[in-house]
C-alpha cells in the first residue's frame, strides 16, 4: 500500500462516509452527488485492494488511538458519570452516550 500515492480527498470521502453511515448523506457534506461519492469510494477500495469496512476500521483505530493518546497525557482520572446508551444498529456497535467525568492530570 503506497500512501504517498492516495488522494487525500479520498480520506475525507471516507471519514464522512464513517461519520453518516450513509453514502447520499456523506456524499452531500462533501460536496458530492451520491454517484461521485461511489466512484471516490470504489476508487479507495482499489487503493487498497480491501473493502471499506476493513480500511474503515483502521482508519479508526488510529484516531482512536491518537485522541486515547493524547488524553491519556492530560487525563487523571476518569470515570462514568451515568449510565451509557448503546446506538442499536445493523452493522455497527457504537454508543448513543457514553457519559464520562474527567479530571485533569496535576
Amino acid at each position: 500500500m503506497n500512501l504517498a500515492r492516495l488522494d487525500l480527498n479520498l480520506v475525507v470521502a471516507l471519514r464522512a462516509l464513517l461519520e453518516e453511515r450513509n453514502v447520499t448523506r456523506a456524499g452531500q457534506r462533501v460536496g458530492l452527488s451520491q454517484p461521485a461519492m461511489s466512484a471516490a469510494l470504489a476508487r479507495l477500495r482499489r487503493h487498497f485492494d480491501d473493502d471499506l469496512q476493513c480500511v474503515g476500521r483502521h482508519v479508526a483505530r488510529l484516531e482512536a488511538e491518537t485522541l486515547l493518546t493524547a488524553l491519556a497525557r492530560r487525563v487523571g482520572h476518569l470515570e462514568l458519570a451515568g449510565e451509557p446508551r448503546r446506538h442499536l444498529n445493523n452493522t455497527l456497535r457504537s454508543w448513543a452516550s457514553l457519559p464520562v467525568r474527567i479530571r485533569p492530570t496535576s
